[in-house]
């Protein structure tokens, strides 16, 4: 059977359909550096879908509340003599 449509648009279809391919192609190729920025929002929370910048700046907070956070535990425990 033959189709209906000019055999220009046939080929134009077919090509969209190529060049759509190849973008979701080249949209899944990540950097090192977008992978680890990646694995960095998983393990700070609250840091789904945050650009590099502000990342960086709720990481750097993130490490300062677990260093106090240590800090009071361990004075927690000398008082309690653990």
């Amino acid at each position: 059977m033959r189709s209906t449509w000019p055999t220009h648009r046939r080929r134009r279809a077919s090509q969209n359909v190529r060049c759509k391919k190849r973008r979701l192609k080249l949209a899944k190729i990540e950097s090192p550096i977008q992978r680890k920025l990646k694995q960095l929002q998983k393990l700070i929370p609250g840091c789904n879908q945050m650009d590099a910048e502000a990342l960086f700046r709720r990481t750097a907070s993130y490490i300062f509340f677990l260093k106090t956070q240590v800090s009071f535990l361990k004075n927690l425990a000398t008082i309690n003599g653990l």
